[in-house]
């Protein structure tokens, strides 16, 4: 009935992901690294007869360190050694409890009564810590809940004929069959790849170790463990060097998860201190396609294994099938001269949870660490003890969705949580009288089931700009996701598009896209295939925006998306820095004004300023209706025809004496026209343009000048006297002009540029109805636009 009920289950959510393209959610049980019930055991560190007088004293050091949300009654039993302590817990407290030494396990191959049964009326979070002098590692240790019947082990390679590679098994229930297939020959001599069966009762412990051979790595990593009930699986190492060779040597321990909870997605970062890191993968299928950063590094058989020795970046490790990953630090001397090696088994992004409690498992003097493996757009939300944890912490993971985060943290028991989420990792080196020595340990995950949901969501893409060019990160990484088969362009217009070798399985590709011919639209239509078949388009438009005066990338979903750069409205403002304006009134008089001789020509300088609304219809074209209103500049000279003698008392002589009429206009002109810029350069333009130009009025400014001599001021003082008119009625009211010039615009902001043109303007009829009066400007103009 219970198999009927998945099966269905399991129907329902594929048709979910069918009908609303939704990712599914897991198939679970509740199942995280808390639980009320706790099966563990202590696996032999180093050597039990040492030289070193403060090793000898300092001794073993077995450490239960316990944690929880609540107030908890804990019990502790040893069956073997007759031990049995039943404690407290404060909640959000973190209590050690001192184990004998005797349960510490010796024999190999034998079983050994000294599992450590842990049981609390409430939930609650154990890690262990096994600890001689200046070799140390701790574990989390999994709750019932957490087990299972099958797993992988890893270990690493052999150091000395007593400090190989091993593993526990812990039976949890009575009538436990085990069987066992080793990757290297065992202890007792039983051959490589050859299964063999033991029979365990609750509480009995079975350990195997690796046989000393003079050839090869002696690593039992790989190994296969398979049993009719759930057994907890420790494994190891008794003291060993990473890398190979690379001193100091240090207890390595982990609590295995079960097969069954391994998953396809891993991101590893750089711990805090260190230069570099050692990590492995364990396959649990044939053909299983391993990828570090999307490269593809191996193809495994079940149980072998993937290793590479010096990593010095945070990395992204994926795989189609699952796999088991173990970060290593190295030891002292790997250049670092800090902490020595220490193994913490990763958590895969299907088993991340929302929040942890967590505790540092050891004190003294330590410098304990975390690492946050958080997806990126949800890293303001990581908050621990309360208090979020600053997004300028978090590093990108390459190509990847998520960041990572080093974080110090103090001693003692911690509260960690976020929105959505996210990986933990817990992590220690010492320093002082503690110094040679390391711990690491998951701090916790989810160990969900995952049920075989069939892959039926179609690959994402997302893009970036890079300079001028574009990069299109196509991601098939999600729980269910198998991998990319293939990318194909399959349409491009002045777009050129750079496809890499795809790996079949790989997590994602980024593309290369750049412009074929510069300052054009262009456009490529992707087609993208993952392993499962299915397919999706997608289209990168390269067009003009408007907004930004810059050409842009837009990547839509689907092939029908059309390419055109979208037409934008701006307004301005500008100032006439300076106009100059040459004016020819071929006459002696207009309106009420009458000279003697002929005004001619004049020129000066007038100010204004103007605002204008624009559209750019085209990434080169933009029309616009402009308003302005500027002074005329200059003042015509009419001189009298007419001299006389005067006697110069200064000079005592007769000189020349003459007078004559300016005049200026002293009226502002109105200017409404229509003008058009084409941008041949990316900043440069060429504008042109008509308008309507009207003065405000009649006004103008007539004045009687002294000609000569030139040192002569009238009666009243100085050399000019305003005179009559003040107004001209002859002055036409509408003038038709034309424009153009020169421009250079520049984006200062997204929405804002600035301007400076220089235009010449010519009047095409006479300013006066009863003269002709011609008149041509230069002008220099300061402005602003705003985009929208």
């Amino acid at each position: 009935m219970v198999r009927c009920a998945a099966i269905i289950l399991t129907l329902l959510l594929s048709v979910q992901v069918l009908l609303l393209g939704q990712e599914p959610p897991m198939m679970e049980v509740v199942k995280n690294s808390e639980g009320t019930e706790f099966w563990m055991c202590f696996m032999n560190n180093f050597r039990d007869q040492v030289d070193n007088t403060r090793a000898r004293a300092q001794g073993l050091k077995l450490q239960l360190f316990i944690t929880s949300s609540y107030d908890a009654k804990v019990t502790i039993e040893i069956d073997g050694i007759g031990y049995k302590n039943t404690i407290d817990i404060r909640a959000n407290t973190v209590i050690p409890i001192q184990l004998p030494g005797r349960a510490e396990l010796s024999q190999t191959e034998t079983p050994e009564r000294l599992a450590v049964h842990i049981t609390a009326d409430t939930a609650i979070a154990v890690y262990g810590l096994n600890s001689r002098y200046q070799t140390t590692d701790t574990f989390m240790g999994l709750p019932i809940t957490a087990l299972g019947t099958v797993y992988r082990v890893m270990g690493y390679t052999k150091l000395a004929s007593d400090l190989l590679s091993h593993f526990s098994i812990v039976a949890t229930e009575d009538g436990t069959t085990v069987t066992i297939t080793p990757t290297t020959a065992t202890g007792s001599g039983r051959p490589k790849d050859r299964p063999f069966t033991v029979q365990l009762r609750q509480g009995d412990v079975y350990t195997v170790s690796a046989l000393w051979q003079s050839i090869g790595p002696c690593d039992l990593t790989g190994t296969l463990v398979m049993a009719n009930k759930p057994v907890a699986v420790f494994s190891g190492h008794q003291c060993a060097y990473v890398p190979p060779k690379v001193k100091s040597c240090n207890h390595l321990i982990e609590q295995l998860p079960p097969v069954t909870a391994m998953g396809k997605h891993y991101y590893l970062g750089q711990l805090k201190e260190r230069s570099k890191y050692t990590f492995r993968v364990v396959a649990s299928e044939d053909q299983t396609r391993v990828f570090k950063n999307s490269k593809l590094v191996a193809v495994l058989k079940a149980g072998e294994f993937y290793e590479e020795l010096n990593v010095t970046d945070h990395i992204q490790v994926t795989a189609d099938k699952p796999i088991l990953v173990a970060q290593f630090a190295q030891g002292f001397e790997n250049g670092d001269n800090v902490g020595d090696p220490m193994m913490i088994l990763v958590s895969p992004t299907q088993q991340f949870m929302n929040n942890y409690r967590f505790a540092t498992p050891i004190n003294g003097e330590w410098h304990h660490y975390i690492n946050v493996v958080a997806p990126t757009e949800s890293i303001k939300d990581v908050r621990l003890n309360g208090r979020r944890v600053e997004s300028s912490l978090f590093k990108r993971l390459g190509d990847s969705r998520y960041s990572i985060a080093q974080v110090q943290i103090p001693y003692g028991t911690h509260v960690i949580r976020s929105e959505e989420p996210f990986g933990l990792y817990s992590y220690g080196f010492g320093y002082g009288k503690d110094a040679y020595d390391a711990y690491g340990n998951m701090a916790g995950q989810s160990f969900i089931e995952l049920a075989e949901i069939p892959d039926s969501l179609a690959p994402m893409a997302d893009g970036r700009s890079r300079r001028d060019d574009f990069e299109v990160v196509v991601r098939d990484d999600r729980t269910f996701d198998r991998g990319l088969q293939t990318v194909t362009v399959v349409e491009s217009l002045y777009l050129d598009a750079d496809v890499p070798k795809i790996e079949r399985g790989s997590p994602l590709v980024v593309l290369r896209i750049r412009p074929a011919v510069s300052g054009r639209s262009g456009r490529v239509v992707l087609n993208v295939v993952d392993v499962a078949g299915n397919t999706a388009e997608y289209t990168v438009c390269y067009v003009f925006d408007s907004r930004s005066e810059r050409y842009v990338y837009v990547l839509s979903t689907g092939r029908d998306t059309e390419c055109v750069s979208e037409d934008g409205w701006l307004v301005g403002a500008f100032a006439v820095a300076a106009s100059h304006t040459r004016m020819d009134l071929e006459g002696t008089s207009t309106g009420e004004l009458q000279g003697q001789q002929s005004f001619g020509q004049a020129e000066g300088y007038g100010t204004g300023g103007g605002i204008f609304v624009g559209r750019r219809v085209s990434p080169s074209v933009i029309f616009s209706g402009r308003l302005s209103l500027t002074t005329m500049g200059g003042s015509l000279l009419s001189a009298d025809s007419t001299t006389s003698a005067v006697y110069d008392p200064a000079g005592d002589q007769q000189i020349i004496y003459q007078e004559g009429t300016l005049l200026s206009i002293s009226a502002p002109y109105l200017r409404v026209g229509l003008a058009a810029q084409w941008f041949p350069l990316r900043y440069f333009y060429l504008t042109a343009g008509a308008q309507l130009a009207m003065p405000l009025g009649s006004a103008v400014h007539v004045r009687r000048s002294i000609l000569r001599p030139t040192n002569f001021d009238f009666t009243s003082g100085g050399q000019e006297q305003t005179t009559n008119p003040t107004s001209l009625s002859s002055l036409e009211m509408l003038g038709f002009e034309v424009m153009g010039g020169l421009g250079f615009s520049y984006p200062v902001s997204y929405r804002v540029s600035v301007f400076l043109e220089n235009t010449y303007t010519h009047r095409f009829n006479s300013l006066a109805s009863d003269v002709t009066w011609t008149t041509d400007a230069i002008g220099v103009n300061v402005g602003a636009i705003w985009r929208f």
